[in-house]
């Protein structure tokens, strides 16, 4: 059994998922330090520096560096706040002062960077995603700001891109990927929701690069249809949302291989004062959604059941102290392929 606890955002675990958005000194310091000891292995992906703040302090890695100092090395994966809100300039600008600081504290300790496509031990050179397997779950930890577009481009434009060219390309080859056996799901990490369900500021979101959104959910529908359960951990808006993305009626993937996205946060921080989610089609379909509560965080639980041919994932959703709301989604099943006889001739040619 993997149990994960998602804190904020989007911070993954192989013992724990945690998600912030805050930094360590924002909470008492005995409370956090007896957490992040609690804590054996955490990955985190998303504003990690995270304050809102009425006044921008400064822009050179000596400012940077001393807050990054004061916080524990876990395993990071970057947002907008290591930058600036919604950042969608690349590497141009305050990027490198930013996120200077950032890899020497933050990337340089975290797990592996992920495998080249097609192969299966180069690791991406220089890489800021990375990917990991810890028991029952594969990990991929996207970098949705280093190598996007910039967020105004069309929303349908074939070319506007968050993930970049080579992190889509390893991307797809990791959901594609067979995983050993006992392996049954694929967690994916994303900064920022894969839903297009929420209309304020949509651009920021996946629901903003809609072409290179459609290939990732191709790319987990084939996935969902070889019987592995594909989840999605998000944050950024400040609410909790539960989405599922059926295949569209009468393709070739069955409905069971729908993936699933949990987007969770904030876990210290103000919340939206007003819903702001909203399911407008059958592509986005709507779960569970709670827009307040100050403090918010997820925890995962993965068992095995049927002797390990099938897994269930159980997800409880902790508000303000209290467990609020829970679900279980399952590995997808996947249909027997009767086997034809052999025709007498193949029989005596040796065929199968």
């Amino acid at each position: 059994m993997l149990k994960l606890m998602i804190l904020d955002s989007v911070l993954l675990t192989v013992a724990k998922l945690r998600f912030s958005r805050v930094r360590k000194y924002f909470w008492p310091r005995e409370m956090v330090d007896s957490l992040l000891e609690s804590l054996k292995t955490v990955s985190s992906r998303t504003d990690v520096c995270s304050g809102e703040v009425p006044c921008f302090d400064g822009s050179s890695a000596r400012f940077s560096v001393c807050s990054y100092g004061n916080l524990k090395v876990d395993e990071f994966v970057g947002e907008g706040h290591e930058i600036a809100n919604d950042w969608s300039a690349n590497t141009t600008g305050v990027y490198s002062a930013a996120v200077d600081p950032w890899h020497h504290y933050h990337a340089k300790p975290n797990p592996p960077a992920a495998l080249v496509a097609g192969s299966s031990r180069a690791r991406r050179l220089g890489a800021t995603y990375y990917e990991f397997t810890q028991g029952p779950a594969s990990f991929f930890l996207l970098d949705t700001r280093t190598y996007r577009s910039d967020n105004h481009e069309p929303f349908t434009s074939e070319n506007k891109t968050m993930l970049g060219a080579q992190q889509l390309e390893d991307f797809l080859a990791w959901l594609r990927r067979p995983e050993p056996k006992g392996v049954q799901w694929k967690i994916v990490a994303s900064s920022v929701p894969l839903t297009k369900n929420w209309p304020v500021n949509t651009k920021d979101t996946w629901g903003g690069f809609l072409s290179e959104r459609r290939k990732v959910l191709e790319a987990m529908w084939d996935a969902g249809a070889r019987g592995v359960g594909v989840v999605v951990v998000s944050g950024d808006r400040h609410e909790f949302a539960a989405t599922k993305f059926p295949p569209p009626e009468g393709g070739r993937w069955p409905e069971t291989a729908a993936p699933h996205e949990f987007s969770c946060s904030p876990l210290n921080q103000f919340s939206s004062p007003v819903p702001t989610y909203r399911q407008y089609d059958d592509e986005d379909v709507a779960i569970k959604y709670i827009h307040s509560g100050n403090a918010k965080f997820g925890a995962l639980t993965i068992e095995s059941h049927e002797g390990g041919t099938r897994s269930s994932l159980t997800y409880r959703l902790f508000i303000d102290g209290n467990e609020v709301w829970d679900t279980v989604v399952l590995t997808p099943t996947v249909p027997e392929v009767e086997k034809t006889p052999a025709s007498f001739w193949r029989r005596i040619m040796g065929g199968a």
